[in-house]
């Protein structure tokens, strides 16, 4: 399973900027055990291949249903997205409070997702822009 974990280049070194999420990932693995490490300029869920297909779906189910762009985009991460509950916001996670379905809400960024939450949104959000179109 690949990891994506955000970091910045500072003072000369690498600054791991979400380390809850390197330590979900260290947590998984045993002392010794080899892996790769792929450095990727620029990079964030939020410019991934899953991501810009996410939002092509985001912008059909837009269309089809007659909802602007951002109505959709909280819509379909409040049916199958990562969010909590207004009473209870994350901490140490990028998150917007929007209201869904009459609900406040702290809704994760998308450049927050795993690639499971990622995978996940977009699969539900494909089923959905088909239920749309029929």
């Amino acid at each position: 399973m690949t990891t994506v974990i955000p970091c910045v280049m500072h003072h000369g070194g690498v600054k791991v900027l979400d380390m809850n999420r390197l330590n979900r990932w260290k947590e998984a693995h045993k002392q010794g055990e080899h892996f790769d490490m792929i450095l990727e300029d620029g990079g964030s869920n939020a410019l991934s291949p899953m991501a810009k297909k996410y939002y092509s779906i985001r912008d059909d189910y837009a269309h089809l249903n007659g909802y602007d762009k951002k109505y959709a985009h909280i819509e379909l991460k409040y049916l199958f997205g990562v969010w909590y509950p207004y009473e209870s916001p994350p901490k140490n996670r990028s998150v917007r409070l929007v209201e869904a379905y009459g609900e406040l809400c702290w809704q994760l960024s998308l450049k927050e997702y795993d690639n499971d939450e990622l995978a996940a949104l977009v699969d539900l959000s494909q089923v959905a822009l088909t239920e749309a179109s029929v």
